[in-house]
């Protein structure tokens, strides 16, 4: 999905110079993401054949969590307002939730995805009073 979301950007061909910044913003932003799924790909490659501690593949795993949290509060708006986005970033959720990265992150843009902010809320107050 990323490469081509990366293959589209690259093919665009704005005119003015606010809309050719923002297309390498954005470039910029899924290239840094691909290269965090690289690196825990590569990290969870390398455990598997037991070349490398688990330590290092949860360091990979959380940097990855923390690169979609940073997505997320940076541009929350868009990946609601475009459908591709939305199925982008719900994958890179699950992930994070499938390496144990932050659940409740998950579970708070779910509540927005699906209810808005005040279903968000609820899970966040819910998350927070979880043992």
């Amino acid at each position: 999905m990323l490469d081509d979301k990366l293959a589209v950007l690259k093919a665009e061909k704005p005119n003015d110079p606010d809309s050719i910044a923002a297309k390498e913003r954005t470039i910029s932003e899924y290239d840094a993401l691909k290269a965090k799924v690289h690196e825990l790909q590569n990290a969870v490659e390398q455990f598997t054949k037991q070349k490398t501690k688990e330590s290092s593949v949860a360091k990979k795993a959380v940097s990855f969590g923390q690169g979609v949290e940073n997505w997320w509060a940076k541009d929350h708006v868009s990946i609601v307002n475009n459908s591709y986005s939305v199925g982008l970033f719900l994958s890179a959720v699950c992930l994070c939730t499938l390496v144990g990265v932050n659940p409740n992150f998950a579970a708070g843009v779910a509540g927005v995805l699906v209810g808005g902010k005040p279903v968000a809320g609820a899970l966040k107050a819910l998350a927070k009073n979880l043992p």
